[in-house]
């Protein structure tokens, strides 16, 4: 795949979603590592040869065992460099073993993130909403996608 050689990039990330990373040795473990690695690969181009955030944006794991999201954490300590951000999202696969509360708990015992960020990355706006009840967005959510875009747009 080529650039044009004219562009100059100030940000460059990778965002996916529905990774299922399960209990066992499967392929969406390797696919996840060559997601990483080739999005890496893509951005070392010159003159911005770097890769400022990895987003997983829900359905990380398959059903949230703690299994599943310490494998996705190895993943990403084996792949991610100390100067990527990078941001997990819940949805609904993450709440099926044992509910949406503990599935949060663990996203930040494992992960150190909340289920909704709103980060500032090279002056962009990331805003990461985790759902509730399988894939809805309640009052919660909604306020903090409210005051996450007015500060944006601020």
């Amino acid at each position: 795949m080529g650039f044009d050689k004219d562009f100059s990039p100030v940000l460059r990330f990778m965002v996916c979603s529905d990774v299922h990373i399960k209990d066992f040795p499967s392929p969406e473990r390797e696919r996840f590592k060559k997601a990483i690695l080739t999005s890496y690969d893509l951005a070392s181009s010159q003159p911005y040869p770097r890769l400022d955030a990895v987003y997983v944006v829900g359905d990380f794991a398959n059903s949230g065992t703690p299994l599943q999201m310490n494998v996705t954490k190895q993943i990403i300590d084996e792949t991610v460099k100390g100067d990527t951000v990078f941001n997990l999202s819940v949805a609904s696969h993450e709440f099926g073993y044992n509910g949406e509360i503990m599935a949060k708990k663990r996203l930040k015992r494992i992960f150190g993130n909340e289920a909704s960020t709103h980060r500032v990355i090279n002056g962009f706006h990331f805003i990461s909403i985790g759902c509730t009840r399988g894939c809805l967005f309640d009052e919660p959510q909604r306020d903090f996608l409210r005051k996450s875009l007015c500060e944006a747009a601020a």
